[in-house]
């Protein structure tokens, strides 16, 4: 009983791992710092990039891998929200 719950948590373990290299990284979650004149949710909505698709006590996560290009557009879209809202200076 013991080896077989050792080998579940091995494998669940396993399943819940970012496969990333440095050629391709994963994303493993994204966080917005020193979001505080809007709201941090709503402007993670309009981003391309995006943490993992994870639920808790699942088993394994959708990892996306990280797109340079969409990153870059991302900090363009950062800077449109703010706007949109009278922050011109962000």
């Amino acid at each position: 009983m013991r080896r077989a719950a050792l080998l579940a948590l091995a494998l669940l373990a396993g399943c819940s791992t970012p496969r990333g290299t440095a050629d391709e990284p994963v994303v493993t979650r994204l966080d917005l710092k020193g979001v505080k004149a809007v709201e941090a949710e709503e402007l993670a909505q309009r981003l391309a990039t995006h943490g993992p698709d994870c639920v808790v006590w699942s088993i394994g996560c959708d990892w996306f891998r990280l797109d340079p290009d969409a990153l870059s557009v991302d900090r363009r879209r950062v800077e449109a929200f703010y706007r949109e809202r009278g922050y011109y200076a962000a």
